[in-house]
C-alpha cells in the first residue's frame, strides 16, 4: 500500500511524504503506482518552477520526502491540488492508497 502522510503547521502546508508500492499491479504496469508518481513529481515541479519554493527532496527506492521551508500561497495551491488528486486516487482504490493529514 502506498501511505501519504501530509503534515500541516498552523493550517499551512509544510511536508509530505509518499512510502510504499500500491500492488496493483506488476512494477511497470501498476497505474496506481504510477498516478500517485505523477501527481507527487508534478506537484513538485511546481513547487520548484512555478512557486520557486525553497524546498527539500529526499528521493529513495519506493519513497519521496518534501520539506517546504517558507509556505506560501502559491506552495497552498499547488500542494493542495495535489492532495485532491492523491485523495481521488485513494477514493478509486482504497486498498491501494492511503493519505493522512495531520496538523503540528
Amino acid at each position: 500500500m502506498i501511505a501519504v502522510s501530509i503534515v500541516q503547521t498552523g493550517g499551512k502546508i509544510n511536508s509530505f511524504t509518499i512510502n510504499g508500492h500500491a500492488d496493483f499491479a506488476e512494477r511497470g504496469e501498476d497505474i496506481v503506482c504510477a498516478g500517485a508518481s505523477s501527481i507527487a513529481q508534478t506537484a513538485v515541479l511546481g513547487l520548484n518552477l512555478i512557486a520557486k519554493a525553497k524546498v527539500d527532496i529526499r528521493k529513495f527506492d519506493g519513497s519521496l520526502s518534501v520539506k517546504i521551508d517558507e509556505p506560501n500561497e502559491s506552495t497552498e495551491v499547488i500542494l493542495g491540488t495535489m492532495i485532491l488528486g492523491l485523495k481521488d486516487l485513494a477514493k478509486q482504490y482504497p486498498k491501494h492508497i492511503k493519505v493522512i493529514e495531520e496538523e503540528k
